[in-house]
């Protein structure tokens, strides 16, 4: 199963398969300050549904800030001052 639309159907957006994992690299012109990376992983934590919202809703998402392969997401987004969850 690709995702695609089968022939004959109405439906003509493409689907991701529930598990799947994408992962993408950032690339960054100069090193992020503590205060870049902690917004980065803020927005990370406040996205929760991607796709086009069309009759079915849209899927949810889970994003994460990788460094070193280990996930910092929740560290990062640590405000100082504020206790940790």
């Amino acid at each position: 199963q690709t995702g695609a639309p089968e022939q004959g159907t109405l439906r003509a957006t493409r689907v991701v398969v529930r598990g799947l994992k994408l992962v993408a690299p950032l690339a960054w012109e100069r090193t992020p300050t503590l205060e870049e990376r902690q917004c980065l992983a803020l927005c990370a934590l406040a996205v929760r549904h991607a796709g086009l919202l069309r009759h079915r809703g849209c899927g949810h998402v889970c994003l994460r800030v990788l460094e070193g392969g280990r996930d910092v997401t929740r560290e990062l987004a640590q405000l100082p001052g504020e206790e940790a969850r």
